[in-house]
């Protein structure tokens, strides 16, 4: 595998944000300049957890070390001005992945079989997330490709990006978090692509189609429908969307952002995941860019 911002739990998206500010505010310094404001000596005993941070700073482009050693911002101002634009960066950075060559492969992937997984996700208990990945995709090894190191360090890049939302469940002393799959904050970032003009009542099959090729690891993506195939491959989806799609989508709606609509003549019908109680149904046929 190639290299993924998963093999550490240390690189954390506040971490590496908090990095890049600090790099911003001072203009021109040096690494251990760097490192020793982030996680200073006087406090822990060894400094790799920043190090990891500022190494993952550079590869990502965000940082540049010049030839005489000096660190500087290697973004516009504009990438890392609040948080929402520095995880528009990140998505750019790190999702959409879908060739094993390329780094995060493996993140792209195992974001694809959990959107795949539906309100199972809920159900499993700890170690389900990495044993059941590794026997359904992975089933031909005979080392691991995923671990709970790797979930772990997934889940909160998985929420920051905008697949899901943590939430805490289970008694206390066997309290544990859970990624709820809702991708309203990874397709509001790509809507300007899915639905480029807005008010435009669009068919939701070419939506379907342009969200494949844009999000590889949600609904109809290469890498979505893989992962389909080998967890859950006697049953067939056709046009029934996932919960991490259709939850996405209801939010966006009521956010007002876009429109789900029913047309009664349409000549395809789109079904979301059912959600008891919420006023959109589970029938869709055209999409509405609103909102901003």
């Amino acid at each position: 595998m190639t290299s993924e911002i998963i093999n550490t739990g240390k690189i954390t998206p506040h971490r590496l944000y908090a990095l890049v500010c600090l790099v911003s505010r001072l203009k021109t310094s040096r690494q251990q300049t760097i490192i020793d404001m982030l996680q200073p000596t006087i406090l822990v005993e060894n400094q790799s957890s920043a190090e990891s941070v500022f190494d993952a700073a550079r590869d990502y482009g965000l940082i540049r070390e010049q030839p005489n050693e000096t660190v500087t911002l290697n973004v516009e101002q504009e990438h890392i001005q609040t948080i929402d634009s520095f995880r528009r960066y990140m998505q750019h950075a790190l999702l959409g992945v879908k060739e094993e060559h390329i780094p995060n492969y493996l993140f792209n992937l195992y974001s694809a079989w959990y959107a795949t997984q539906d309100e199972q996700v809920l159900l499993f208990s700890a170690g389900d997330y990495e044993v059941k990945f590794n026997d359904q995709v992975f089933k031909d090894l005979s080392t691991n490709a995923f671990n709970s190191t790797k979930f772990n360090a997934w889940r909160p890049w998985a929420a920051f990006l905008g697949l899901g939302w943590p939430m805490k469940v289970g008694l206390s002393e066997t309290r544990r978090e859970i990624l709820v799959p809702d991708a309203h904050i990874r397709l509001g970032g790509v809507l300007p692509t899915l639905l480029p003009e807005k008010n435009e009542k669009v068919s939701f099959s070419v939506f379907a189609e342009r969200l494949a090729v844009t999000c590889p690891e949600l609904d109809g993506g290469d890498l979505f429908e893989y992962c389909w195939d080998q967890s859950r491959g006697g049953e067939q989806h056709g046009n029934n969307l996932s919960l991490m799609v259709s939850t996405g989508l209801r939010v966006l709606h009521d956010v007002g952002i876009i429109q789900l609509i029913q047309q009664r003549d349409a000549s395809s019908n789109w079904y979301l995941y059912p959600a008891e109680g919420h006023p959109v149904g589970r029938q869709v046929t055209h999409i509405v860019r609103r909102g901003a």
